[in-house]
């Protein structure tokens, strides 16, 4: 991001500072809603409003993907339903996965085919979100810098995330269709185990699922590595002066263990380079994140607060920030997210 120099060169930021503070307590909020609760809140806005996301997932009671063109960028104010400028398209999240049942009366080869057209069906109508997306960022004509844009009220939280997703699953589509080449119908098999490389519309429940348990276990053991340690455990005080102030040796395994938290490198890094990770990529994609989720929660709070997110963007957001979904309701993860906020509004009194 364009401000990461200033953030690593200056950061003493409340806002990167705090994103640690749940290794120290992780009795806070189901072990990570406080890691970033304490942040200086932002100073609300007016809210805004924009026009109902224009594109929906194709359904027995809906048409297909709309083919309208999408809605131009335009100030914040000049558009209504709150809800609407909160939530991103559903075409940012998966398809639905409509496996058939395993009938014993009905022949293998029938169940294997059908089985292998729900499978085609999904991939194809996820690809195509993919490029449905693309189309309505381009028409948006997005700011190099989207944060500043997020701040400057030139974007709702829907455009800022339609844009980031978008993005994210564009740079994956050539990993993905070299998997797909080379393994085939094979491909739903193997997703487990390579997730990084899949765009996120094309997740399959499972993929979730098995994704979600690495990350909780990861996280684990992150913690305990954290408050076990005798250096980690002087860190404590070193907090209150921010982390810069800490000494080199245990700063650097604070930065390796939050990222390790947030899942901001892949695992493999630990097995391969063990204590030769570059720090300096770890710092900059901790203050990367910090500055993302800073950003993520002005514009939920300014677009409408909470409470107008739905169960997709409920969840996402609780992983976002570290906290464990899994056995979770949505409804349940939605009242951490309010407590969440009102620490931050009572912290920034």
């Amino acid at each position: 991001m364009a401000s990461f120099s200033r953030s690593c060169c200056r950061p003493s930021s409340t806002t990167s500072v705090l994103l640690f503070c749940h290794f120290i307590n992780p009795k806070l909020l189901n072990n990570s809603l406080r890691t970033y609760a304490t942040t200086q809140a932002k100073p609300l806005k007016h809210k805004p409003s924009v026009s109902k996301p224009h594109i929906q997932w194709k359904s027995k009671s809906t048409p297909a993907i709309s083919s309208k063109p999408p809605i131009p960028l335009q100030s914040i104010s000049q558009q209504p339903p709150p809800s609407a400028a909160l939530n991103p398209p559903s075409t940012t999240h998966p398809p639905p996965l409509d496996l058939p049942s395993k009938d014993p009366e009905t022949p293998p080869y029938k169940y294997y085919y059908r089985l292998g057209k729900a499978y085609a069906t999904f991939y194809k109508t996820g690809l195509k979100a993919i490029w449905t997306n693309h189309k309505a960022v381009r028409a948006l004509n997005p700011p190099s810098d989207l944060l500043a844009a997020v701040r400057s009220d030139r974007l709702t939280r829907a455009n800022f995330q339609l844009i980031h997703r978008s993005r994210a699953d564009i740079r994956k589509i050539p990993p993905f269709i070299l998997l797909w080449l080379v393994c085939g119908e094979f491909t739903p098999l193997v997703v487990y185990y390579v997730s990084a490389i899949v765009p996120r519309t094309i997740w399959i429940p499972k993929q979730f699922e098995a994704a979600r348990q690495k990350a909780e276990a990861r996280r684990r053991a992150a913690r305990e590595k954290t408050t076990t340690t005798e250096t980690t455990r002087k860190l404590t005080v070193s907090l209150l002066d921010g982390v810069e102030s800490m000494q080199a040796e245990p700063k650097q395994q604070f930065y390796t263990c939050v990222a390790q938290s947030y899942g901001l490198y892949p695992a493999w890094w630990d097995r391969l380079f063990g204590s030769l990770i570059p720090q300096w990529e770890v710092k900059r994609r901790l203050y990367d994140h910090a500055e993302y989720l800073d950003t993520d929660d002005f514009a939920i709070e300014r677009d409408g607060g909470e409470g107008g997110l739905g169960r997709e963007e409920v969840v996402r957001a609780c992983e976002e920030r570290a906290v464990d979904v899994l056995g979770r309701e949505p409804e349940e993860l939605r009242r951490d997210l309010t407590e969440y906020f009102q620490i931050k509004k009572d912290k920034g009194r």
